[in-house]
């Protein structure tokens, strides 16, 4: 869970600075760095990727595209999948 949100917050910072917030060319910018950089299996990386573009595109209007940088808490929920 830790590997995670760090990933996420790298993803984070990247996707504020490129100014991406969609899903899938968020994937293309970082997927491949996210799983070398962190150790993830191609599933939860794109998980990671895919939290994040929703917390750009969803909730307050203050994060809402790239409004403020969003950060995540060593300890924030992470999707589970089965697979």
């Amino acid at each position: 869970m830790r590997v995670c949100n760090e990933a996420l917050n790298y993803v984070s910072q990247r996707a504020f600075a490129e100014r991406v917030w969609k899903y899938h060319r968020l994937q293309k910018l970082v997927y491949t760095d996210v799983k070398a950089r962190f150790g993830l299996g191609a599933q939860m990386a794109l998980h990671v990727i895919k939290k994040l573009a929703d917390s750009y595109n969803s909730g307050k209007e203050a994060h809402r595209h790239g409004a403020a940088l969003r950060e995540f808490r060593w300890s924030s929920a992470q999707t589970f999948d089965a697979r």
